[in-house]
């Protein structure tokens, strides 16, 4: 945040300051109708891996249901790249989770994901 100078003699820009900290990204900011006041929605991802048991007839975990999204699996059905939430680590493994193994690391969030057609590759784009 930094204060918007006011007046016909108005000071240059103060130094930025921090409103925010933790976890959570912050989206669409907007000020209060007095200007005292600053409103932002605060997103955590989550999410959890399942997969439809046909048989079951019922959502069973994927790769042990953990917290993750945007899948793409490779052409030979051998692998799967996924982006591990909320931390927007990149990974790779086996169908079965085996072979697991770390692509990303913060501060690059990653996301979607994609294998190349021989399976040699895995493009996705990066954001700070």
């Amino acid at each position: 945040m930094v204060r918007e100078p006011r007046g016909l003699f108005h000071r240059g820009a103060s130094a930025p300051v921090q409103i925010t900290s933790g976890p959570l990204d912050f989206y669409s900011p907007f000020p209060s109708p007095d200007g005292k006041r600053l409103f932002a929605e605060g997103v955590l991802a989550r999410g959890e891996l399942v997969h439809y048991d046909a048989r079951a007839q019922q959502f069973l975990p994927f790769l042990g249901g953990m917290s993750a999204g945007e899948l793409d699996f490779s052409r030979d059905g051998q692998w799967v790249t996924y982006v591990s939430y909320p931390d927007g680590i990149l990974w790779r493994s086996r169908m079965d989770g085996s072979d697991r193994l770390q692509l990303t690391c913060a501060p690059v969030a990653a996301i979607l994901p994609r294998w190349s057609p021989d399976g040699s590759q895995i493009a996705f784009t990066a954001t700070l």
